[in-house]
């Protein structure tokens, strides 16, 4: 019971802390400190379930401290088959946003683990949805590979992935990417 009130806590709080960044509303965050210094003198940290979702609040708790994305990284590798599809996509989505965060604060490295982290969930096939990559996503993919000017890697990208877009996204995704990747290279007459 204690296992799945800690987890359950802590995932619930991640997400109001999520959507506060996004809404005007201030939620109430009971018993969150507590649970905080409890978990630092506790051994709950090696179930899976506590320690990535406190690996997820002390990102967005302290976001500064850059070893808790790192170790929320380790920790989505590591127990990748250890949770729901669902699930293990909320930590590629905290873990995204993350990096978000980092380079609307022009922290460019971030735009490196951003890639990589999206590579992830499409390899393991965690971004897709029902089988097809989102165009959102796919787009992001790009720009990230532009902006990191890897052009033959970005180029690769859209020849090989442009197929798990759905039917009606296809042919413009694909038009429109390597038109980018085109302007990125100043192929552009």
């Amino acid at each position: 019971f204690d296992v799945y009130y800690l987890s359950q806590k802590l995932k619930y709080s991640c997400e109001m802390m999520s959507m506060q960044r996004f809404l005007s509303a201030d939620y109430s965050q009971n018993l969150i400190e507590e649970i905080g210094r409890f978990l630092q003198k506790s051994s709950y940290e090696n179930i899976p379930a506590i320690a990535l979702y406190h690996q997820v609040f002390l990102t967005l708790t302290e976001e500064e401290e850059e070893q808790h994305f790192e170790k929320l990284v380790e920790l989505i590798d590591q127990h990748i088959g250890s949770f729901s599809d669902e699930e293990m996509q909320g930590f590629y989505s905290h873990a995204l946003n993350y990096c978000i965060r980092k380079m609307r604060k022009k922290e460019e490295k971030y735009v490196e683990k951003a890639l990589q982290i999206y590579m992830k969930g499409v390899e393991n096939q965690l971004l897709l949805q029902n089988g097809f990559l989102s165009p959102w996503n796919y787009k992001n993919i790009v720009k990230l590979g532009l902006r990191l000017q890897k052009f033959a890697w970005t180029e690769q990208f859209i020849k090989k992935y442009t197929d798990i877009l759905e039917e009606e996204y296809r042919l413009n995704a694909f038009n429109y990417s390597l038109a980018d990747l085109s302007y990125h290279k100043q192929e552009i007459p």
